[in-house]
């Protein structure tokens, strides 16, 4: 088992951890993890976490040859079972789920039962996706925006 050196800060909301780029893009990895903290030299060790699976996001580019569809492709996360397409009108508003698929490409066209608007902007979001024992994890994503 490979050890990283890895440092991060907690909050309410989740945790941030940085690998320091010791770890291959488009993987998933198998994880735990544990707190610590060091006191006039002596480090006090937290429980360990339950096992998680992590990867980082799938590199997605959008095109839109036509006011009324969105063309997006990704780069292949090595494990993952599928890929979950996200689409909003707005960064902070809900994202809908508009397409799961195996592909690396897929064309939006609807956002539900709406047609795309000629000159809406909108924001994507594509997750890779594995499943494990029943337990799905998705993969880290960064948004898109195309207008």
């Amino acid at each position: 088992m490979a050890t990283f050196s890895v440092t991060g800060s907690s909050s309410s909301f989740g945790q941030i951890i940085s690998l320091n780029n010791c770890i291959k893009k488009r993987v998933w990895y198998k994880v735990k993890a544990r707190a610590y903290i060091t006191v006039d030299k002596t480090t006090y060790y937290g429980e360990w976490s339950d096992w998680d699976y992590v990867t980082g996001p799938v590199g997605s580019q959008a095109t839109r040859k036509n006011r009324k569809a969105i063309n997006l492709t990704w780069n292949k996360v090595a494990g993952s079972d599928y890929y979950a397409v996200y689409v909003s009108k707005n960064s902070k508003s809900k994202y809908e789920l508009v397409k799961t698929t195996k592909n690396i490409n897929y064309t939006v066209k609807n956002i539900g039962k709406k047609s795309l608007k000629k000159k809406q902007k909108y924001f994507i979001r594509v997750k890779a996706v594995k499943n494990v024992d029943g337990e799905t994890y998705y993969g880290y994503t960064k948004t898109i925006r195309k207008k």
